[in-house]
This record gives C-alpha cells, sequence and structure tokens, in this order.
C-alpha cells in the first residue's frame, strides 16, 4: 500500500502481510468514538519509516492489529489529533511488537479480537493459502498438518 489517501474512515484488511508507505490522513465523527483508520493483517503488519497515519477529530482513533510480525519502522507516525484521540494496537505474533516511530499518543495494547476473517489451518475451512482443511493438524490422512495436500 503506498498511495496517498483521505477520507472519513480508512479500513485496509490483509489476508496476508500489509506493508504501509506514504500517507493516509482521516477525519471522523465528532460526537462519538470511532475508529477513523483501521489497518488490520492476517500476516505481518509493517509501517515503513515515510508511513504517516493521522487521523483528526476530537473522538478519533487508529486502530492497528497483525497475526503476525507488528513493526512500526524508525521515522515513521501514527497520530490520532483529537483532545479524545486513541491509537488502539493488537499484536498476537509470536515476536514482541517493534514500535520505533513516534506513536502519539501512547498505544493501547488492547485483546486480540481482529481475527475472526483470518484463515486457521485445522478449522474445516479452506482460506487464504490453504489448499485443502480437513478439520484438524493430522499429517498423512491427505490433507498436511499444514493444510497442503499431501
Amino acid at each position: 500500500m503506498g498511495k496517498e489517501g483521505s477520507g472519513v474512515s480508512v479500513d485496509v484488511t490483509a489476508g496476508g502481510d500489509l506493508d504501509v508507505s506514504g500517507s493516509i490522513l482521516c477525519g471522523c465523527n465528532e460526537s462519538s468514538f470511532s475508529d477513523a483508520i483501521s489497518l488490520t493483517a492476517c500476516g505481518d503488519l509493517h509501517l515503513a519509516a515515510d508511513a504517516l497515519v493521522k487521523s483528526r477529530g476530537s473522538y478519533c482513533s487508529n486502530a492497528l492489529g497483525a497475526r503476525g510480525g507488528f513493526s512500526i519502522d524508525s521515522g515513521a507516525q501514527v497520530l490520532a489529533l483529537g483532545a479524545e484521540g486513541r491509537n488502539i494496537f493488537e499484536a498476537a505474533g509470536p515476536q514482541p511488537p517493534a514500535v520505533d516511530g513516534m506513536v502519539r499518543p501512547d498505544p493501547e495494547w488492547g485483546p486480540v479480537t481482529l481475527w475472526s476473517f483470518c484463515p486457521v489451518c485445522g478449522d474445516g475451512r479452506i482460506g487464504g493459502t490453504e489448499e485443502c482443511d480437513d478439520g484438524n493438524l493430522v499429517d498423512g490422512d491427505g490433507c498436511s498438518s499444514t493444510c497442503l495436500i499431501e
């Protein structure tokens, strides 16, 4: 994702990795809390050094989540500039999030709740890069434990 964009809300959901560069600028409802900008990845979420994620409005929030790795490079900015602005981050990856860029206000680390759309091997439903999903994680039955046809 590298295009300039702006609007009332921005919602980007990636079935795999999500790499963000450039600017995402957004305003939102002035009378109640809302996610002005939502960036969610089933894989890794990476904000490059030139990324600017900025919401404006009294009650705007930025929601960023990753099921895999979560990184914000030095130089990147995530800003919720309203009087009640919030940054809500969720990370479910095996490594601690790497947040080296500027985040204002400081992020609130929420519970991992964004993943219902992400494919899960062994759940009986084929999704994402799965070739098969027989509802288990057993090798040797035609569908491997990584959901590839054997």
